[in-house]
């Protein structure tokens, strides 16, 4: 990936690689952007080693904003990509989710403006509480996703909500224990997960 770095880059840190049903190789890494902010970097290349000049940039994505990668997923359903991590805007901390096309274009979810968002308790066995800060007012749904970014279960669905900060109670259904998300998602498409943890029963 160094060698394919963005002339004002410091430095790539490659974590993640998987290979879609095609050949086509796609890398994930955290992009060293300066002193002060930090990223990510998404590099498609095709089978034969080549950059994939139809995916973003010259086959290069570059995130910026200080958003952290930890995962690197393809979605079982259309293939897909998918990248989590955290993102830390100085005042304002969460995680996030990305979903990409094939041209890396047009699907990326964007940051939902809902602040401090939190979950308890967590782990969770049979219900839980989404506690949520808004500005003004907005139109949300909430489902449960799993791994894969599936639905897994609806929470609400897309309802008004008046500024201010709200705790909903929302039971959990029978589900694998396990890591899972819970998705804010507005009319706009834009969106936010929190990690869930569902407990054994």
């Amino acid at each position: 990936v160094s060698s394919l770095l963005p002339a004002n880059l410091l430095g790539a840190l490659p974590s993640k690689c998987r290979i879609q049903p095609d050949g086509r190789i796609v890398t994930l890494a955290t992009a060293i952007i300066d002193s002060t902010e930090s990223g990510y970097l998404l590099v498609r290349m095709n089978a034969n080693g080549q950059l994939d000049t139809t995916f973003g940039s010259g086959g290069v994505v570059l995130e910026k904003n200080n958003q952290l990668p930890s995962d690197l997923a393809l979605q079982a359903t259309d293939n897909k990509i998918l990248v989590s991590g955290i993102y830390d805007f100085f005042v304002d901390q969460g995680f996030f989710v990305h979903r990409y096309n094939n041209k890396a274009t047009s699907v990326k979810e964007t940051r939902l403006n809902v602040e401090a968002v939190r979950l308890f308790p967590n782990p969770a066995r049979e219900q839980a509480t989404v506690q949520f800060t808004l500005e003004a007012p907005l139109r949300l749904q909430m489902d449960l996703i799993d791994l894969q970014g599936r639905t897994v279960s609806a929470v609400t669905p897309m309802r008004a909500w008046e500024a201010g900060t709200h705790a909903y109670t929302f039971e959990l259904p029978q589900m694998p224990a396990g890591l899972h998300w819970l998705r804010l998602r507005d009319e706009k498409g834009c969106a936010q997960v929190v990690p869930l943890t569902v407990a054994p029963r």
